[in-house]
């Protein structure tokens, strides 16, 4: 890893893109950086995408979104301070190639791990018994 990275003049905001332009944004990029505080926010597919292209990703312990990564992972910042956001872009460069976030994807994010997920779920509930609050009202003669 780089002792002193060098941070390449091209960088910015893209905003909201979509199909073709944000696979592209996403194949091309060195870093995904997310400080979210939205207050509906919690399991953001943009972070899943991102993980999907093996990005090191900045975001904040915002909800769920810790869930999201595995333990002790260093791109999870407190607050959307630039200076914590600055620190650990900083860390991630020296520290983080993105490999474990793409094989954590892989782990726990694909497809085939939401529908095997999902079936196991529906299993679970047609096999349980129910509760007597669920249990229809007894029909009087």
């Amino acid at each position: 890893m780089l002792k002193k990275p060098r941070i390449r003049q091209r960088r910015g905001c893209l905003g909201f893109v979509s199909g073709l332009k944000k696979e592209k944004a996403l194949r091309e990029a060195d870093l995904f950086c997310f400080p979210t505080r939205y207050s509906a926010e919690n399991q953001p597919v943009t972070l899943i995408e991102a993980m999907a292209f093996g990005l090191p990703i900045v975001t904040t312990r915002w909800r769920s979104i810790p869930e999201m990564f595995p333990p002790g992972y260093p791109g999870l910042v407190a607050d959307q301070s630039t200076e914590t956001i600055a620190d650990a872009l900083l860390a991630l460069m020296t520290q983080e190639n993105g490999e474990c976030l793409r094989e954590y994807f892989l782990s726990r994010f694909t497809l085939e791990h939401h529908l095997t997920n999902l079936a196991e779920a529906l299993r679970s509930v047609e096999t349980a018994e129910p509760t007597p609050a669920l249990q229809p009202a007894a029909q009087n003669p």
